[in-house]
């Protein structure tokens, strides 16, 4: 729906996922850099240690977790000795369990430290201990990674704490993947400077659309230089528009989630009643269940 009759929407122009990696291409009257995750794994050197962890635990693999698989896969294939955390929900999964072998470390996200702990130094060591739980920060240093990539849902996710103890000793040494962002209150005092060191020390914010960038950049009132437009690997190739319908009803379909900011769907509405302006004749149905169903 947002790529029809051969060009961008212009209220959809930010979902700018269907371009080859590492050329400037333009979407919506802007010009974007866009990498591929071939790209990324080829510019870390030869042979080189590298972690992915992702941050979403509570959804099954979707987008997201295609993403980093395909990331791991590149990793792989460039020769680098990869560590890859899963969440638990996704260990069963096949594209999961068909990448393990190609791992150097393979293991399930480590549960978080209860947040009601205080004085963190010492009754986490009694957690850790009585429980013989791993912390992710320890599993982490062990490997001792020359590059981390995070796979977050959110543009902010790593900021917990289990994530945070990993990255803020890596300044430089870490990259963000973020799959989305969404308005909310003004950050402040140090919760905001907490989130600038966070994409600042980054040393590429991967991020897949412009709206999310610049929403960021508003968020954090600060320009993000470091940050590139990513390649989002889905099955099938978007470099060419897609086919419209030689019916003179064409038919258009979503299923998934009906969760509008997340899906995007209230874009797609625009994209479609831009068609709907120039005389297209179609039907849109859409096909789940969700907090918009209503």
């Amino acid at each position: 729906a947002l790529w029809c009759d051969g060009r961008w929407s212009r209220r959809a122009e930010y979902l700018c996922r269907g371009f080859a990696g590492g050329e400037k291409r333009e979407a919506g009257g802007r010009q974007l850099t866009v990498v591929s995750w071939q790209r990324a794994a080829a510019a870390l050197g030869k042979f080189v240690k590298v972690t992915v962890i992702p941050t979403i635990t509570a959804y099954p693999w979707g987008a997201p977790g295609h993403c980093m698989g395909a990331l791991v896969d590149e990793l792989a294939e460039a020769g680098h000795e990869v560590q890859w955390f899963v969440a638990p929900i996704d260990l069963e999964n096949p594209e999961v369990q068909r990448r393990k072998a190609r791992c150097a470390r393979f293991g399930v996200l480590p549960p978080p430290v209860p947040n009601f702990l205080r004085w963190s130094a010492v009754r986490r060591w009694i957690w850790t201990w009585q429980a013989g739980k791993k912390t992710l920060a320890g599993e982490v240093n062990a490997f001792a990674p020359d590059h981390i990539f995070v796979n977050q849902g959110g543009m902010l996710c790593a900021l917990q704490k289990s994530y945070a103890e990993v990255l803020q000793p890596r300044t430089g040494a870490y990259s963000l993947i973020c799959h989305l962002n969404h308005e909310g209150t003004p950050r402040s005092g140090a919760e905001l400077q907490q989130a600038q060191q966070l994409l600042a020390g980054a040393k590429v914010l991967f991020v897949n659309s412009a709206y999310m960038l610049d929403l960021a950049k508003v968020q954090l009132a600060r320009d993000l230089p470091n940050a590139r437009h990513y390649h989002l690997p889905h099955r099938f190739n978007f470099a060419a528009a897609l086919p419209w319908s030689d019916s003179p009803d064409a038919r258009i379909a979503f299923v998934g989630r009906l969760d509008a900011f997340h899906k995007g769907l209230d874009l797609a509405l625009c994209a479609l009643k831009e068609l709907k302006d120039e005389g297209k004749r179609f039907r849109f149905t859409l096909y789940g269940e969700g907090p918009d169903r209503e």
